[in-house]
């Protein structure tokens, strides 16, 4: 249990993701709605959960769930 909380702790608005390649995004994407798929197309390894809140004008916390 103790693992658990030192990653969930780790988990922050630095936070960076990314898509894995050979992942096909468009296929996934055209399932989800239009504000979760936009947090997806934005993924680049480089952008952090705080970037993306900021780019998609949407709370870390929400971004963040859309992730998960």
């Amino acid at each position: 249990m103790k693992e658990f909380r030192t990653q969930e702790s780790s988990f922050g608005a630095s936070a960076v993701f990314r898509a894995l390649s050979g992942t096909p995004i468009t296929t996934l994407a055209s399932q989800l709605a239009r504000r979760d798929r936009w947090v997806l197309l934005l993924l680049d390894g480089r952008r952090s959960v705080a970037d993306l809140a900021h780019l998609t004008r949407r709370s870390q916390l929400d971004v963040a769930s859309t992730l998960a």
